[in-house]
């Protein structure tokens, strides 16, 4: 069990995170593999759901959940078992988009 060791917090953190997918995530995926479309909405449906998840790779001084790489890890384990694609989006975003600005961006980029 990779959970079993995980503090409290990071534990909360991925139930969280499964929950969602569960509720909202799950029960739109048949039908979008189906079509071959992306569900309209659901990045939207993600922050105001869980805004405690947004940004989980980013630092807090940049407006992100700060978290470790573990925990962002098991976070992104979580959501990609209900759904890889959706997982693939958001990790777009903060990946390739966030931390290529976090690396390679001036300071007030980063804000």
């Amino acid at each position: 069990n990779l959970e079993a060791d995980l503090p409290r917090e990071t534990a909360r953190l991925i139930e969280s995170a499964r929950s969602w997918g569960e509720s909202e995530l799950e029960p739109l995926i048949a039908k979008h593999w189906e079509e071959g479309t992306f569900p309209p909405g659901i990045l939207a449906s993600f922050q105001r759901s869980c805004p405690h998840l947004l940004g989980y790779t980013i630092p807090k001084k940049y407006g992100g959940a700060g978290y470790d790489l573990l925990t962002a890890c098991h976070i992104s384990r979580a959501l990609a078992s209900i759904d890889a694609s959706f997982t693939t989006a958001l990790l777009v975003q903060y990946g390739l988009c966030c931390e290529s600005i976090l690396l390679c961006g001036k300071e007030e980029q980063k804000r």
